[in-house]
């Protein structure tokens, strides 16, 4: 009953807004991803949520995790604290089922055992915005997009110079340095950040079972964006960016501390694009290649709490890809073509001793390849907006796959009101590990397969400063791949679906105040037969959240931003019992809260506390999270 109040609530206040002015129905968010053609988002479909720098800005968060935590239709766990292992569940949907993207790249690692994203390697520096797009979108992306996709688009040059330095401090030994250029000159735009951060951090292994060794992180990035535009219809765009991270981590135990487990990763991202319009922009041209590369190297030596117990890990993975896209602008109708052709290679060594003897897994130099063709038609007359797409992939090892997206939307001008359905078909390829790791490989396994669909309503009102919205969502998900005790193989054994629902209220620049709130209801479901979990829940994902912010702007010079983010139970396994145990994690609620303001012209400062009231709480079992923390800053723009 709370549940359905707040979503009631949602839009009896759209409703009072609407009786103070007139509707409009002017959009100002624009999204490529749902498309890769720039859309506004009133004309689309899809679930999309678009996050500005703006935004980001106002919330004064550090990292992509903290950002995701307040998005609806997400769940997003982290091993630790910051620098540990980071998953994000996407409307209930598998870790892996979610493709991340830097200006188009994919970074989905092909050396991890499901092509899975650690989002805990992922900083927030030079973001123009952020695009996340839920539900089904094969195709487009192809494999990994299941669930949806998050795309983190960097910033390009402006007119002039621009130069910004912030310095950061706060609990737990943390320290934070960034600077970024932007500028722009005759046909050259190019943008660059620099960014280090570092903190003594918390025990990764919960301080409340006695574990007392502090696990910090390192973190350092570059990243660079340079544009030529040879005449207003032709651009090249050059991207680079490089991150390294170093964390300490522990064993996953009530007393897990373990003081030589340490996780290095080193990641480098290539693109280059060059986009051409031609007969007056009724066709646009645009081809690109891009290089993803990651290593990442885990090593545990023994020590007097894990006398009997080492190991090393090391991986190395890279992605190269080429695409050319051509669009065709038509009355009624932009329609577009796509070619892409994908390379993975991947490598991995682990080696391990404990009380149960030596163990060795060995993945030597493995490749496959992709080869992606997928048509697109937007149809746009009068206040119907049609987006219809057909994709096949043939892959290496699998042959060929196809899959296809209907999204119809229609909006009403006379009451700023849209209404939307989608439904899409996906597949999630085999990981490289699972096909050829020499002892659980399996060269026989078949892609995972979705299906899917939403409906929804969104409510525009006082010229878009408020929006409202529900959407309902259902996904089923079958051949997903798991392990055989009996064979030690990788299989494809098991059926999920999840299902639920997203409201969302929005209200931007009212009075100086700008209003976030959103909740999610998620419901999964194990569908296997014959398994231990079948007709149970999917684990770490809450089947209630409700994030809100509120922000307030004083006198032009001064915010003032105020988090809340409820998370309901969890369902987790202690893996320290055999077999494991599931368990039932409780709900809790955080405060984060933040203010700044600018003293001079180019000079700001700022402060803020997360988790204010000090809240006692875990998000994956046995695993700590910090407790209430400060921290402070300044930021010196030179324009």
């Amino acid at each position: 009953m709370q549940k359905f109040f707040i979503i009631l609530s949602f839009f009896f206040i759209a409703g009072v807004f609407a009786q103070q002015e007139e509707f409009k129905t002017e959009l100002v968010p624009v999204t490529i991803t749902a498309t890769k053609t720039e859309t506004s988002v009133n004309e689309l479909a899809s679930s999309i949520t678009v996050l500005s720098a703006a935004q980001i800005e106002k919330m004064k968060v550090n990292t992509v995790t903290d950002l995701l935590r307040n998005v609806e239709g997400i769940n997003l766990v982290e091993q630790g604290g910051q620098g540990q292992l980071t998953s994000v569940f996407t409307r209930g949907t598998n870790s892996n089922h979610t493709l991340v993207l830097l200006d188009g790249v994919e970074l989905n690692d092909p050396a991890a055992a499901g092509n899975l994203y650690d989002f805990s390697t992922l900083q927030l520096n030079n973001v123009e915005r952020i695009e996340i797009v839920r539900g089904n979108q094969s195709t487009l992306y192809g494999s990994d997009a299941i669930g949806g996709v998050i795309n983190i688009i960097t910033k390009s040059g402006a007119k002039g110079k621009n130069l910004v330095i912030n310095a950061e401090t706060g609990s737990n030994a943390y320290y934070k340095w960034n600077g970024s250029v932007l500028g722009k000159s005759g046909i050259f735009d190019f943008s660059a950040n620099y960014s280090y951060q570092q903190a003594e951090g918390i025990s990764a292994a919960d301080e409340a079972n006695g574990n007392t060794e502090k696990d910090g992180f390192r973190a350092k990035s570059f990243s660079s964006r340079i544009g030529l535009s040879f005449s207003e219809n032709s651009k090249l765009s050059l991207i680079y960016k490089y991150s390294a991270n170093k964390a300490d981590i522990d064993q996953s135990a009530k007393l897990g501390d373990d003081p030589n487990y340490e996780v290095e990763n080193e990641e480098q991202v290539w693109r280059a694009e060059f986009e051409n319009s031609f007969m007056n922009e009724i066709l646009n041209l645009k081809v690109g290649g891009s290089y993803f590369r990651r290593f990442g190297y885990q090593k545990d030596e023994t020590d007097s709490k894990n006398p009997f117990t080492s190991s090393l890990n090391h991986t190395d993975a890279n992605k190269i890809k080429t695409d050319i896209m051509a669009v065709l602008n038509l009355p009624f109708n932009k329609v577009s073509i796509g070619i892409e052709n994908e390379i993975e290679e991947a490598a991995s060594e682990y080696y391990s001793n404990s009380m149960w003897g030596p163990y060795q897994s060995i993945l030597p130099v493995t490749e496959t390849s992709n080869f992606g063709l997928f048509l697109q038609d937007q149809f746009n007359y009068q206040n119907l907006f049609l987006t219809a797409g057909i994709r096949n992939d043939n892959h290496k090892k699998f042959g060929s796959k196809a899959s296809f997206r209907i999204a119809p939307a229609y909006f009403i001008n006379e009451t700023g009101t849209k209404v939307k359905f989608t439904y899409g078909t996906g597949f999630k390829s085999p990981s490289l590990y699972q096909l050829f790791e020499p002892l659980s490989g399996n060269a026989d396994l078949k892609p995972e397969e979705s299906k899917g669909w939403d409906a929804g309503i969104e409510q525009y009102l006082l010229e878009n400063k408020v929006s409202a919205g529900i959407t309902y969502f259902f996904n089923d998900i079958k051949n997903l791949i798991g392990f055989d005790p009996l064979t030690y193989k990788s299989i494809n054994i098991n059926k999920a679906e999840t299902k639920g629902l997203e409201a969302v209220l929005r209200v931007n620049d009212f009075y100086n105040f700008d209003f976030n709130a959103n909740y999610t209801l998620t419901k999964t479901k194990d569908l296997g037969v014959n398994t231990k979990d079948a007709g149970k829940k999917l684990l770490r994902r809450a089947e209630h959240t409700f994030n809100l912010n509120l922000n307030y702007r004083l006198f032009e010079i001064s915010d003032i931003n105020v988090n809340y983010r409820y998370v309901g139970k969890r369902e987790d396994k202690d893996f320290e019992k055999y077999p494991a145990e599931r368990i039932t994690l409780p709900a809790y609620g955080l405060v984060d809260i933040n203010a700044s303001i600018k003293i001079l012209d180019k000079f700001k400062v700022y402060g803020k506390v997360k988790n204010l009231f000090d809240k006692d709480y875990q998000e994956v079992f046995l695993y700590g999270t910090p407790g209430r923390t400060f921290y402070a800053g300044v930021v010196l723009d030179l324009k």
